[in-house]
This record gives C-alpha cells, sequence and structure tokens, in this order.
C-alpha cells in the first residue's frame, strides 16, 4: 500500500489491514467475463485477474477505528481497526428462522461457497452469471444447507491448503501428450 507506487489500491485495505488480520474472501468471476463462471476463495490480497473481473465477497471487513485515543478515564482501545460481518444480521435472522438457531454467520459465508460450485446452478444459470453477480437463494430443506455449508467449508479447505495436500499417489505426469490429446 505504498502510495507513491499503487495509485489505486481498491478496497483491499477493508479487508487486509495488516498481516495480524485474517480474513477469507469469496472471489467470483465479474460481471462481462468471456469466460466460464469460476468461484474461489482466498486468504490474502490477490491479483485482480485471479478469476477474471474478480468480484470479491468478504467474510470479515475492517474499518480503521477512529475512537483510537487516551482518554482521561475511558478505557483505551489499542486495536487501530474494528473487524465487521460480510454476512448481515438480515441473512443470519431468515437462515436461522428456516434452518435453526445453531446457524452461524460462518456457516452461511460456507454454504455460499459450496452453493457457487453446484454444477447445476452454475449450469442452469450460466447465461445469468455472465450478465450479473450470483444470486444465492436458500434452500428449502435444513439438510440441504448443511450439507452445501460443509462442502463449502472442505472445498475452502482444498482450495485455501492446497499446497500443503499430499500428492495423488496414483497420478502419472507424462510428458508425451499433445494438444490432440485434449477435450475440445
Amino acid at each position: 500500500y505504498h502510495k507513491p507506487f499503487i495509485e489505486s489500491p481498491g478496497l483491499w485495505k477493508q479487508l487486509f489491514p495488516s498481516k495480524k488480520h485474517s480474513n477469507l474472501v469469496i472471489c467470483v468471476s465479474g460481471v462481462g467475463g468471456s469466460k466460464e463462471f469460476s468461484p474461489l476463495i482466498i486468504d490474502e490480497i490477490p491479483c485482480m485477474d485471479l478469476v477474471e473481473k474478480s468480484q470479491c465477497f468478504p467474510l470479515y471487513y475492517y474499518k480503521e477505528n477512529e475512537e483510537n485515543q487516551n482518554a482521561l478515564f475511558d478505557e483505551f482501545n489499542k486495536d487501530k481497526y474494528i473487524r465487521h460481518d460480510g454476512i448481515t444480521d438480515w441473512i443470519l435472522k431468515q437462515a436461522r428462522s428456516i434452518y435453526g438457531k445453531s446457524v452461524e454467520k460462518e456457516d452461511i459465508f460456507y454454504y455460499v461457497y459450496g452453493f457457487l460450485h453446484s454444477k447445476e446452478y452454475r449450469t442452469k444459470y450460466a447465461a445469468d452469471l455472465k450478465k450479473m453477480l450470483p444470486r444465492i437463494p436458500l434452500v428449502d430443506k435444513k439438510e440441504d444447507f448443511w450439507a452445501f455449508s460443509k462442502a463449502g467449508r472442505k472445498l475452502a479447505e482444498i482450495h485455501l491448503n492446497y499446497e500443503q495436500a499430499k500428492p495423488y499417489k496414483a497420478l502419472v505426469v507424462s510428458s508425451k501428450s499433445t494438444s490432440a490429446d485434449l477435450p475440445m
């Protein structure tokens, strides 16, 4: 964020204000992209071409603590930034009314990530996903909500930690393949 070098840092300072402030962000292909819709979760600032014309949705966002000053009798808040939820109280209330009181904002975040990876959703709404940001419905059944949330959480773990994954033992890499071998 060195201003002489980065002219337009965007909103990343609100998502990752410092190295000690962790966050998760779901990035999706933006409006007007020429490639197939693609969601990917990140835990650090990406290149904006991570997915074509990236649109990003955070689990949290941070605002600078404007009350961070020494007052004579007030307790001093040492943190320079205050964390806010990217998942609204409104959708939490909706989800809890359908799926039960145990639903947390993080469960909704992972539900969205799991749902965005649904092949049925991406196929059915492929044309819409090229023209507008995704719209995520709440499923009717509690079991389906938890299935998407758990799948989204597992996918996020895989996508964020792929570099630590153990290699698949049956994988064979061959230098003999040609472009004619690739499906078109």
